[in-house]
């Protein structure tokens, strides 16, 4: 029973990444900066299960394992990817100010008098 609960567990949260996955690819269709963050995203992604599988099979087979080691492995692996995170996010948040400011600043030069140019 428990085996069946987890399997089931595992695949409903493997379709809402899915589903997450897909509706963040079909934003960033038109948007080439939100494109390449995500990609980076799933760069990182891809490189810690790579990595995580690694200590799986190492766990596996090899007896010799130093369990402490393989912890601070583990915590500085996890602290770089949640460093490369929380850089995508800022670049995303950046981007879309420094949209916003430029687009505003864009929209008030247009509406400047021919002769007010001289302000710029």
């Amino acid at each position: 029973y428990t085996v069946l609960a987890v399997v089931v567990f595992t695949l409903g949260l493997l379709l809402c990444v899915e589903l997450l996955r897909h509706k963040l690819d079909h934003l960033a269709t038109d948007r080439p900066f939100f494109k390449t963050v995500l990609e980076g995203v799933y760069r990182e992604l891809a490189t810690l299960g790579m990595v995580e599988f690694t200590i799986f099979l190492l766990h596996s087979y090899y007896s010799n394992l130093d369990v402490e080691s393989e912890a601070v492995f583990a915590k500085v692996h996890f602290m770089l990817f949640y460093t490369a995170l929380i850089n995508a996010l800022q670049s995303v948040v950046l981007a879309f100010f420094s949209s916003r400011v430029s687009n505003h600043l864009w929209v008030r030069t247009e509406q400047l008098e021919i002769d007010h140019y001289v302000e710029i």
